[in-house]
């Protein structure tokens, strides 16, 4: 390898960060006992990972949208700003979906309700929980 810095700057005419010279020189003993002192390095075993399963990521499609300058703005101050808009977006699906699965669990809750109206008298919540007792249903 040469000693020729490569990848993009963070800002234009920044001089890069990364000493990449000393970087190539380190042993594995070094960067191993570098990775011992880093307090943010924690070491994983198995069971860290027994429950997590592999994700694929989603495909995604292009899109033509009109926003607003401002908004745009705001969000383009990161280089990331595509996937947080994503984020952003899918936060607010995911939200209204839970929306949605309560909404219509309560509408269920509310029609089995209904159904234990007997006589066009409404029961109390403790003849309705003796009654449902008596014939298995919570």
């Amino acid at each position: 390898m040469s000693g020729i810095t490569t990848g993009k700057n963070s800002k234009k005419g920044s001089e890069p960060r990364t000493n990449w010279a000393r970087l190539r020189g380190l042993t594995g003993a070094q960067i191993r006992a570098g990775l011992r002192k880093d307090p943010e390095v924690v070491q994983t075993d198995p069971a860290f990972w027994a429950k997590d399963k592999v994700v694929m990521p989603r495909s995604k499609k292009t899109v033509t949208m009109r926003l607003d300058a401002d908004l745009l703005d705001w969000f383009r101050r990161n280089s990331d700003y595509q996937t947080r808009i994503n984020a952003v977006l899918r936060a607010y699906m995911n939200a209204r979906l839970e929306s949605v699965e309560a909404e219509s669990g309560l509408q269920q809750m509310m029609a089995g309700s209904l159904a234990d109206v007997e006589g066009g008298r409404v029961m109390s919540s403790r003849q309705l929980m003796r009654r449902r007792a008596r014939h298995g249903k919570r």
